[in-house]
Formats: structure tokens, sequence, C-alpha cells
């Protein structure tokens, strides 16, 4: 038997209403003045409201038959629904102790139907759609508090950019652009916000890698936070080096990130669209992809900093050139040779091939033409001197040959 259809069932109902279309809506007309009087009517309607959701809740599991729980539960979710449009006009009242105290109703009502949703969650409809008149309650409520989270998040040293974007979805629904939503959209908006709160309240000084983290779990899987998150990834890494193994080296890291953070079972901003992170995660794959095929001359997938080059058969002539200079101190003096012109042009491609194959130095051995061309753009002291001692020990032995060494 349906619980609606049971005495015990209509007199919790009854209940209900009786405390909030007649006792609250009483009280709100005769409103009295002393603070006091308000805030006691305010806790007891919130303890009353309790009590009849822990009654029904009761009654469903001990006067209901099993097949019926769906219908009741789904029942119990109308009624409330209904007493939750009811309040609309006290949540746009000019009064800021009216909405104070409607903004409490509401919230008991809430509690109650998560009470209810937490004891039958196979039976309870988060899915089920909202009438225009719920979704400005919505709106209101989510006005009430979002309060001064923008200029709060802004103290904090968040983008103006990320603010906006991540409080987007509720300003929508507060100015009525939102004209069609469900139940779990609402408890999951709700849900940023408290997690903002709670963000700025217990890690204030990391706010910004804080709410990342957040959205990240939460899967707020929006377009707009998608393309914020893409850009502050491609920056961030492209700013750290220049270098292409580097680059390859922090996308591999932030995807290990991304696939070992934990989302919360059930999360989504937009229900038809993919997870937020595996969508990041197809971003990096695809941006691997792209450094690979643009770099794929330069033979990255094989060669990295201080890998040695694979033997190729151009070797088989068995030239090869063993400096005692490091790498760094020979192609530093190459770049010398070509800046006072005693070599007129050069290919450093070419060359960096060439000394991949042929060029073997004492401490090394052979290197990665990735690593030969690296160290053309660096500047760095130590090859500088080294370089500058070549020169001193050619002077000396120019200025000391008398033409009788061996050539």
């Amino acid at each position: 038997m349906r619980l609606l259809q049971t005495l015990a069932g209509y007199l919790e109902l009854d209940q209900l209403r009786d405390v909030i279309e007649k006792e609250f809506s009483e009280f709100v007309r005769a409103l009295p003045a002393d603070e006091s009087l308000v805030d006691a009517f305010a806790n007891t309607l919130r303890r009353r409201i309790a009590r009849v959701g822990e009654g029904l809740t009761d009654m469903i599991m001990t006067r209901v038959d099993a097949r019926d729980y769906t219908a009741s539960v789904r029942d119990i979710q109308q009624e409330v629904f209904g007493h939750m449009e009811y309040l609309l006009p006290y949540l746009k009242s000019e009064s800021a102790v009216v909405v104070i105290l409607a903004q409490h109703v509401r919230t008991s009502l809430n509690d109650m139907l998560q009470l209810i949703r937490l004891k039958y969650p196979t039976h309870f409809d988060a899915k089920v759609w909202l009438s225009l008149d719920f979704i400005e309650v919505v709106g209101l409520d989510l006005a009430f508090q979002f309060g001064k989270l923008p200029v709060e998040l802004k103290e904090s040293g968040v983008p103006e950019e990320l603010i906006d974007i991540v409080l987007m979805p509720m300003a929508q629904i507060n100015r009525g652009e939102r004209k069609v939503m469900n139940y779990h959209d609402a408890l999951y908006l709700e849900k940023v916000l408290r997690g903002i709160r709670h963000i700025l309240c217990t890690r204030p000084n990391e706010v910004e890698h804080a709410l990342h983290s957040m959205l990240l779990e939460m899967n707020f899987n929006s377009q707009e936070y998608y393309v914020y998150y893409t850009s502050r990834m491609h920056a961030e890494i492209r700013g750290k080096s220049t270098i292409v193994k580097d680059q390859l080296h922090e996308l591999a890291i932030r995807k290990k990130q991304l696939k070992q953070t934990v989302v919360t079972s059930g999360m989504q901003l937009i229900a038809d669209k993919p997870k937020l992170i595996a969508s990041l995660i197809g971003w990096i794959n695809a941006e691997c992809e792209c450094i690979k095929e643009i770099h794929s001359g330069d033979e990255i997938t094989l060669l990295s900093g201080n890998e040695p080059a694979p033997e190729t058969s151009d070797d088989a002539d068995g030239f090869i050139l063993e400096t005692s200079l490091t790498i760094e101190a020979f192609c530093y003096l190459v770049i010398v040779f070509e800046q006072i012109g005693v070599i007129s042009k050069i290919n450093k491609t070419k060359f960096a091939e060439a000394i991949t194959r042929y060029v073997k130095t004492s401490t090394r051995g052979k290197i990665g033409k990735t690593t030969v061309r690296q160290l053309f753009y660096q500047k760095s002291e130590r090859p500088r001197l080294k370089a500058s001692h070549v020169f001193d020990m050619c002077k000396e032995f120019v200025r000391t040959d008398d033409g009788r060494n061996d050539r």
C-alpha cells in the first residue's frame, strides 16, 4: 500500500502543510520586531520539519509494501517540491527577515529530501525535471549562498576569468536564463558553492590550486572550463621549457596526475557531455602526438638529453673523431669560429647530425643530436672558459712552433 494512501502518511503530510502554509504564513503576516522571537520560531520550524521527515522515512519501511517504495518516495518528493514552490513569494520579499525565515524553511525541506534520498537511493528520482517556479526558488537560494564569493575569491588570488567560469552556472539561473534543469543539477551547484566556501575557510593560502582540484573531482565539465584549463596547462608547460623532451615529460606527469584523480561518483555539471578528466587526457594525448609529428626529424622519441645515438650504417667506414673536450666546449668552439668568420656558413641541423655520428667525447661517448642542437642555443660560463683555455694553448703552440713538429 502506498504511503499517501495510509492514515499515518496523511497525518505526517498534514503536519508539514500546517507548518508551512499556516504557522509560517501567519507568523510572517504578524512579524514581531523582537529578533529573539524570530530566531526561536525559525528553530522550532526546523525541528518540526525534521521530525516529519524522519517519520515519513520510517513509515515507508514499516507500512508500505516493498513493491510500492518507489511510488511512495516520489509522491513525497512531489509534495515537498510543491511546498518549496509555495515559498517563492517569501523568498522574493523585500523584508530581509522574511527572506531569511523562508531560507530556513527551504533548507529544512531540502534536508528532508536528502534524508529520504540517502535511505532510499534506488527509489529517489534525482533526475526529475523542475518547474519554472522551482528553478526560480533554486536561483534565489543560490544567490543567497553566493553572497560575496566573487570578491572573496578575487582577494584570494583567483583569476577573474576562472571566477566567472566557475560561478557562471549559478549566475545564469539567478538571471532567469536557465529554463530546464533537474533536481540533481540543483544539488550539484549547491555542492560546488559549499565546496568553494570550505576551501576559503580551510585552505586560504592555496585557494586556486584547491579550486582546480575540487572541480576535477566534481567533474565540472563545462566547455569554458575545459578551454581555460587546457590553455593554462599549455602556457605552463611552454613556460617551463622550450626543449621538446622536457615538454613531453611534463605532459606525461600531468597525464599521470589526472589519471590518479578520484572523481566523485555520479557527479557532473552537464550530463550529456564527456567526463572532464577524459577530455583533458585526450587533449594531452593529442598535444603529445602533435609535438612528436612536428619534431619527428629530431628523433625525439629515440633520443634524449644524455642518451647516446644509436649506431647507424654511416659508421661502417670506421671514421670517429675523438676529442678530450666536453661536447659543450666543442660546440662552443664551433659557434666561435662561425662568429669570427673562420666558418663562413654552417647548417646547424646537418652539423648536429655529423657530430651525432662521428664525434666521441672522453666523458660521454657518442650523444644524441637533439642534445647537440640544444647546445647551440644555451649560454653557459663553463664551456666559454674551456674554449678560452684551448685558444691559449693554440697561441702558445703557434708561438713556440719552429716548423720541426710532426704534422
